[in-house]
């Protein structure tokens, strides 16, 4: 009987401050569905059409300030640009009250550069998002709103995707006392977690999966370089590499599983001309980092978080553990550190469950203790 075979797109990005030592996400999101120019229109036109008030490409965490989408309707007006009855929104509002006080210190940076036609800098943004907050709140909430908005119709049309064709693949890890003395590199570590959990997921007898990477370029420090260099496809490759040790479904002599390749794409960076994928992998993370920060906060179980997570994206943080298709669905959360070390031990060796003793944040244990659950079955 021939070998069914399958080609999966994985998007990946990255949230939260890695160099500091911040809780951090690695990951995005797998489509089964070819890359082709019918896939970028399709996310393209959904993203353009759902951020309609965004500067492109939307990037969510300039998204998040409120003086990100005033700018880019001032330039947009400037330009001529604007869409009939454009000027009912708040955007036109603010856009006004800011112009009023343009003189106040929190929106010089703001002003000159919307002035001279230049989109302002993260840093001018965020001060004069925090004087909208100050003196506008009013208008500063029907801003919040839109943008809220905004993002919950790009996730509702991405949400009909059906989940046995589309679903999050992330990776996290907590803040870090001493990112340095840990790793070579934090985000590659990280994204070898995330390559992990995509092939314990996919492993199997009966199918041939091909997983194509694509991947931001960023800065990362690799092995025998004295300094941080832009990532290429071979670092990634790498981190492939060492994913493919994971002891889940691992053969025995110690060869690595070839029925499940993950093949890494060039890095991309970040510009107009960047898959449309990546673009939806950035808001993933940057929603998925603030779930993770919260749940553990407010000490929520797994179903919670998962909860949150499906109330924020859409796309369900459950997969089908091939190797044991009977059982229910896995976490597609990962977490870096002990309960990414539990659930090795478990598929290698055998292991009972995690405590919180091991591990006090709880949805963190409890996503482990689902892998650890399925150990006996497919070791």
């Amino acid at each position: 009987m021939a070998v069914s075979s399958e080609v999966w797109q994985l998007f990946v990005d990255e949230s939260g401050d890695f160099a500091a030592g911040d809780p951090v996400v690695a990951g995005g999101w797998l489509v089964r569905w070819p890359d082709s120019p019918a896939l970028r229109a399709y996310l393209r036109r959904t993203l353009d059409e759902s951020l309609a008030t965004a500067p492109r490409p939307q990037h969510a965490a300039s998204c998040n300030l409120l003086a990100t989408r005033v700018a880019h309707y001032a330039l947009e007006a400037r330009a001529g640009r604007l869409r009939g009855g454009a000027d009912g929104t708040p955007l036109g509002a603010a856009l006004e009250a800011m112009e009023r006080s343009q003189a106040s210190a929190e929106l010089l940076g703001f002003s000159a550069a919307v002035t001279a036609g230049r989109f302002p800098e993260y840093a001018a943004l965020k001060a004069a998002s925090a004087w909208l907050w100050a003196r506008e709140p009013r208008l500063a909430q029907r801003l919040e709103d839109l943008a809220h908005a905004e993002a919950q119709t790009l996730f509702a049309s991405l949400g009909q995707i059906p989940s046995d064709e589309a679903f999050l693949l992330v990776a996290h890890e907590d803040e870090l006392e001493d990112v340095e003395a840990k790793y070579q590199d934090r985000y590659l570590a990280l994204l070898e977690v995330v390559f992990e959990r995509a092939l314990a997921l996919f492993r199997e007898e009966k199918a041939s999966v091909t997983i194509r990477a694509h991947v931001l370029t960023r800065h990362v420090q690799v092995p025998n370089l004295p300094r941080p260099l832009p990532l290429r496809a071979a670092d990634v490759g790498a981190a492939v590499r060492r994913a493919e040790a994971f002891p889940l479904r691992a053969p025995p002599n110690g060869e690595t599983d070839k029925r499940v390749r993950i093949v890494p794409e060039t890095p991309s960076v970040w510009a107009p001309t960047m898959h449309p994928g990546l673009i939806v992998a950035d808001w993933i993370c940057n929603r998925g980092l603030h779930v993770f920060k919260s749940a553990r906060h407010a000490r929520l179980p797994w179903d919670a978080t998962r909860a949150r997570l499906e109330e924020r994206v859409s796309l369900a943080p459950l997969a089908r553990l091939r190797a044991a298709p009977s059982t229910p669905l896995v976490p597609s959360v990962a977490v870096q550190g002990a309960p990414r070390v539990a659930i090795a031990e478990a598929f290698a060796t055998g292991r009972g469950p995690m405590t919180a003793q091991e591990c006090p944040v709880r949805w963190q244990t409890d996503q482990a203790n689902a892998w650890i659950a399925n150990a006996g079955g497919v070791r």
